[in-house]
């Protein structure tokens, strides 16, 4: 009287298998991808151009750092953070900066000061016109990094 057989379709089970897994194996490939940390946008000097600093000087970018700089009379004033604006430490780090001017170069060393700063001091450092900076910094355990800075109007404090 039954046509149908009363034993279960291998072939609807091999399917409901396929399924399953295919399910699984999307819902994993969708939590890895969304907890990958997504790159974040580099910065190019132009861009930073745009934006004034914490302590309102000058941004530039080097590797995973940025660094603020400030020139005041007398005074050079650099501040470290992370591509988040996270305070590095300068504990350690040592820099110097070469200031080009229309009346020479003034060369400055830089200590560490602070939480996150580097400050250099020379009578010379006297901002004023188109300045142009060459600052060399090594954090603690890093390879030295160079950053050039051009002080258009030069930032006081």
């Amino acid at each position: 009287m039954f046509t149908q057989s009363t034993k279960a379709n291998p072939d609807h089970h091999s399917q409901w298998l396929l399924q399953r897994y295919l399910h699984g194996l999307v819902l994993l490939i969708g939590l890895t991808l969304v907890s990958l940390p997504l790159p974040a946008p580099a910065h190019s000097n132009e861009y930073l151009d745009t934006i004034k600093g914490d302590h309102g000087g000058k941004l530039r970018m080097a590797e995973q750092y940025h660094f603020e700089m400030l020139l005041a009379n007398g005074e050079v004033h650099m501040w470290v953070t992370d591509h988040a604006d996270r305070p590095q430490s300068t504990m350690g780090a040592a820099g110097n900066v070469k200031l080009v001017t229309d009346t020479g170069i003034v060369a400055v060393k830089l200590t560490p000061s602070g939480a996150n700063s580097l400050v250099g001091k020379n009578s010379r450092i006297q901002p004023a016109g188109l300045m142009r900076a060459v600052a060399t910094v090594t954090m603690k355990g890093q390879k030295p990094l160079q950053i050039h800075f051009q002080f258009d109007n030069a930032v006081k404090k």
